[in-house]
């Protein structure tokens, strides 16, 4: 199976590790934690395009990234907390 994406050449995908490698150790941190928020943002927005947006979206987000145990811990405590 090939590394690179299909839409990355073998070159490209050098110099990208390369420069990766050469990151301080912020600098690699920061790359990866923008890198995790813009996939958690993606995933929230495909469940919102799927159960709109608010409560319904969250637990199924929330479902999704951490199983069926806690989102139901989740939305009885939201019921007894509004």
């Amino acid at each position: 199976m090939p590394s690179q994406p299909s839409d990355t050449s073998r070159e490209v995908e050098e110099v990208q590790l390369e420069l990766f490698r050469q990151a301080t150790p912020a600098r690699r941190f920061a790359l990866m934690d923008s890198f995790s928020s813009s996939l958690k943002r993606a995933s929230m927005r495909r469940h919102e395009a799927t159960h709109g947006k608010g409560r319904t979206a969250q637990l199924a987000w929330v479902r999704e990234q951490y199983g069926d145990e806690l989102a139901d811990k989740l939305e009885r405590y939201l019921q007894t907390h509004e």
